[in-house]
């Protein structure tokens, strides 16, 4: 089974579910009665954090998954879904490498890394999620069959989702969190021209490096995005002196079609055409008004070179291939 979570992607999910483990321990610390169970519990909150910060995280998901099991073992008796975080845990050792946004892959000159996600791992998830469902309704089991053609699984998982929304008794966020896992990225394709867009950034500017390292990890083929440092030959030529003034400092996103784009109008931009979790990201943005994101953008823009170092070098530090896709 095929799928089209990328690093980035996946390390948003892996920090959701490392908060989710960190306030259920948070509680368990709360509420213990000895000091077995709070040591317990802290022990499951400093894993948590680890987890969710990609710090040795799959040794931190193998320990979680034993806590966890501990712990939840009335639970997990009584209600054998609330096993599902265990299982995730143990799906999370089975991934390979340091994807974009863990903690330890922080300096590694590749933001491509070397991480993936296992198909038959992916695979496996899709066997709890009918399981999982099954249990809370049996009928929901005629949906299985379904879900092994390629064109019916995204409709097989908008109808369990659906489902679940729809009966009250669901467990936990544990099964939001399976459903999730089960969710493809490659179900939302990118948007894409004939010819790759150019992104413009500061290069004298941290977090602007950091923004276009993410989008050389998500962009996995190279044929979304072209870089250029807004001081450069190549995006002057792009962008006439007249419309540079009016240009921020930051990112400007510029099409091949010559539309600009700046503030959250070229983030939202370049979620459309990331595809996956970034372009669901983008439309739900479209809920919130254009001003107030673009106030949002300013603040961060005006804090940023207090908050993130002067980078040595215009381009960032990348493998011989990468420094291709700059102009």
């Amino acid at each position: 089974m095929t799928h089209g979570w990328t690093g980035a992607q996946y390390s948003l999910y892996r920090a959701a579910f490392g908060v989710y483990l960190a306030s259920h321990f948070a509680g368990l610390v709360q509420r213990a009665a000895s000091p077995g169970a709070t040591l317990v519990g802290a022990l499951g909150l400093l894993l948590a954090f680890a987890f969710a910060l990609g710090l040795r995280d799959r040794i931190a998901a193998l320990a979680l998954c034993g806590v966890w099991a501990f712990v939840e073992a009335p639970s997990i008796r009584a209600e054998p879904r609330a096993l599902v975080p265990s299982l995730l845990l143990l799906a999370h050792v089975f991934t390979r490498g340091r994807p974009w946004g863990a903690l330890d892959a922080r300096r590694d000159s590749d933001p491509r890394g070397d991480w993936r996600l296992p198909p038959w791992v992916h695979a496996a998830g899709w066997i709890v999620l009918g399981v999982t469902h099954g249990l809370t309704q049996p009928a929901r089991l005629a949906l299985a069959p379904f879900a092994l053609l390629p064109r019916f699984r995204p409709w097989v998982w908008l109808a369990l989702v659906a489902l679940s929304f729809l009966h009250r008794a669901e467990p936990s966020l544990g099964l939001w969190l399976l459903n999730v896992f089960t969710f493809d990225p490659a179900w939302l394709p990118p948007r894409r021209d004939a010819s790759p867009a150019t992104l413009g950034y500061d290069g004298e500017c941290g977090l602007c490096h950091r923004a276009v390292r993410f989008v050389l990890a998500e962009d996995r083929d190279g044929r979304g995005f072209r870089f250029a440092p807004l001081a450069s030959d190549a995006f002057h030529r792009l962008v006439p002196a007249p419309q540079r003034v009016a240009l921020p400092d930051s990112l400007v996103l510029v099409t091949a079609d010559g539309r600009v784009r700046t503030r959250s109008a070229a983030l939202r931009e370049i979620g459309f055409r990331l595809g996956g979790v970034w372009r669901a990201l983008a439309q739900a943005s479209a809920l919130v008004p254009i001003g107030l994101l673009d106030r949002g953008y300013d603040l961060i823009a005006a804090m940023r070179s207090r908050m993130f170092a002067k980078p040595a070098d215009v381009c960032p530090i990348l493998p011989g291939d990468l420094r291709k896709r700059f102009l």
